[in-house]
């Protein structure tokens, strides 16, 4: 989906530009369109996590995190953004012998071995009980993060253990 804002002609002629290719939506469908887009990131699901990956890689990665999904049994909705390289994927179990933790470190690796971060933003409980790291890979600037952390939150009150490498 590609979405243009400006005047009327503006508009006009980049729509031209795409061709037969491209659907118009306006008024109220282009709204409950945007907000849906907007809104996909806190999309409800058992297990959410957000990739950061070149801009370049996008579209392959999406494909990828789809084929890894149904191939250790979850089904997925992936949501992309080409120009900023962020991703959220959704995923639910298809059947009762789906792998969370296998299919965690699964996705956790791809993201890695392509140079991008993995962030675990929602996940089952029985997965959560496990420990696993919530964000990879922990970078350099983790010593740095936790002093500022140690400095405005002494008595570490401040959802302990919930940050960035369990800050």
């Amino acid at each position: 989906m590609i979405g243009f804002d400006g005047t009327e002609p503006d508009v006009d002629w980049q729509v031209k530009q795409l061709g037969s290719a491209a659907a118009i939506i306006s008024g109220t469908d282009a709204i409950v369109l945007r907000n849906s887009l907007r809104d996909a990131p806190v999309y409800p699901s058992t297990m959410t996590v957000r990739f950061h990956i070149a801009s370049s890689q996008v579209g392959a990665f999406s494909r990828m995190i789809e084929w890894t999904a149904k191939r250790a049994g979850f089904y997925s909705a992936v949501i992309s953004d080409t120009g900023t390289g962020y991703m959220w994927a959704h995923f639910e179990p298809i059947n009762s012998v789906a792998n969370w933790k296998i299919f965690h470190d699964d996705l956790r690796d791809k993201a890695s071995r392509c140079g991008g971060s993995f962030i675990l933003c929602r996940l089952p409980t029985g997965l959560a009980s496990l420990g696993l790291d919530v964000w990879s890979p922990v970078l350099g600037d983790v010593t740095l993060m936790k002093r500022i952390k140690e400095h405005m939150d002494p008595l570490n009150m401040w959802s302990p253990g919930r940050g960035y490498a369990r800050i």
